[in-house]
C-alpha cells in the first residue's frame, strides 16, 4: 500500500484444527485494520491422499464440527459487514467497487480463454483444458497442435452449473435464463417454496437468491434444485 498498490486481496481459512472463535475474530480484524479491500474466506477442505487427511484419520489433528464451522462463518459475516464489506459471493467480500471482475465471469457463466498448462477455457457450450505437463504443452505450442481435452455441456449440465454458481452470488440466479436453457423440472417450484418457507431462499419473479441462513446450506440447496433428466 505504501508503494501505491491499493487493489489488494487476501485469503483466509477457517475450520482449522484448534482455531478458537477469539483467534478467528483476531485474524479477520487484523485484515480489516490493514485496510485490505477484498477478502476471500474458505472453510478448510481436507483432500484425499494428502498428509493432512492421514493426520485427521489418525486423530493427530481434530477438526471442528460443522456447528463450530457455522459459528465461525457467521462471525466472519458479522465482522466484515460491520466494517463496510459486502458479501457478494459465498466466500468473497469487498469494499464497494472492489469486487473480483475475473471470478465474476465464471459465476455468470461467461466465456473465457485459458492460456498455459492446465488452463481451462469455456465458449458457452464446451469446456476444454490444456495438458498439465509443461513439456507436452510447450511441444504442442511449437507444433501448432495443442494437447487438450474437451467436454461438451448438455442443456442439463448448463442448467445445473448456473444454479450452482449463481446461487453463490448476491445477484442470484436468473429464472428466465434457466428456462431458456432447459425446461423447469417437475416439482422444482415446490422445492423453491419449501426453501423459502424455511427461510433459506428469497425470490422475485426473475431472481432466486440465498438468505444469510441459506448461505450456510448453499451446496445442499443447489443439489436439491439440480435437474437430472
Amino acid at each position: 500500500q505504501e508503494a501505491g498498490f491499493y487493489n489488494l486481496t487476501i485469503d483466509l481459512i477457517y475450520g482449522l484444527p484448534n482455531l478458537t472463535i477469539k483467534e478467528w475474530q483476531d485474524h479477520i480484524q487484523r485484515v480489516v485494520d490493514l485496510g485490505v479491500p477484498h477478502i476471500s474466506a474458505y472453510c478448510l477442505t481436507v483432500e484425499e491422499k494428502t498428509a493432512l487427511r492421514k493426520w485427521v484419520s489418525d486423530r493427530k489433528l481434530i477438526l471442528p464440527d460443522e456447528y463450530t464451522q457455522s459459528d465461525q462463518f457467521m462471525v466472519l459475516l458479522g465482522t466484515l459487514e460491520s466494517n463496510g464489506y459486502e458479501q457478494y459471493e459465498i466466500s468473497n467480500f469487498s469494499k464497494p467497487g472492489f469486487e473480483s471482475q475475473h471470478n465474476a465471469g465464471y459465476w455468470r457463466g461467461e466465456k473465457y480463454l485459458g492460456i498455459g498448462p492446465s488452463a481451462h477455457s469455456f465458449n458457452g457450450s464446451e469446456r476444454s483444458w490444456n495438458v498439465a505437463n509443461n513439456q507436452k504443452y510447450m511441444q504442442g505450442v511449437e507444433s501448432g497442435e495443442l494437447h487438450l481435452e474437451t467436454e461438451i455441456l448438455s442443456p442439463i449440465d448448463r442448467f445445473n452449473e448456473l444454479i450452482l454458481t449463481g446461487l453463490r452470488t448476491t445477484v442470484g440466479v436468473d429464472r428466465e435464463r434457466l428456462e431458456e436453457i432447459h425446461d423447469i423440472p417437475e416439482g422444482w417450484k415446490d422445492k423453491l417454496n419449501d426453501f423459502q418457507k424455511a427461510g433459506w431462499l428469497e425470490f422475485t419473479e426473475n431472481k432466486i437468491q440465498l438468505t444469510k441462513q441459506g448461505r450456510l446450506r448453499a451446496d445442499h440447496i443447489a443439489s436439491e434444485l439440480f435437474c437430472d433428466n
